[in-house]
């Protein structure tokens, strides 16, 4: 293990207006399964990894924005500290999310949303 504490890209999130609509269009476009439903929250598996759909809010919202890509990490601390060594700057989180794992959003030198996710153990 590195110091940067990263494993491996885990979840794309796409933050949308219907997130029962968005997660029925991408399980009938790309196949998988559904992997985790709430009102706030719903997630399918499609091979290894997750596609997350989020109500879009005053951060991020539909379109080209909307995207996050969540990179799985062993310590969500020590995680943020490499990254803001490195010039990122934290946007969300960290926060416990409604299925219980620890997920931040950081905004990396050139401007991009960059997700990180502890998972529970």
């Amino acid at each position: 293990m590195s110091d940067s504490h990263i494993i491996s890209l885990e979840e794309v999130v796409y933050f949308v207006n219907d997130i029962a609509s968005a997660r029925d269009w991408f399980l009938e476009a790309f196949g998988g399964r559904k992997d985790f439903e709430s009102e706030f929250y719903s997630s399918i598996k499609v091979g290894e990894v997750s596609v997350g759909f989020h109500p879009s809010d005053e951060k991020a919202g539909p379109g080209v924005k909307g995207q996050v890509a969540y990179w799985l990490v062993d310590d969500m601390n020590k995680a943020i500290e490499h990254l803001l060594k490195l010039g990122c700057t934290v946007y969300r989180g960290p926060i416990t999310s409604v299925d219980s794992e620890t997920v931040a959003q950081l905004i990396d030198p050139f401007g991009n949303a960059l997700g990180i996710i502890e998972k529970k153990k």
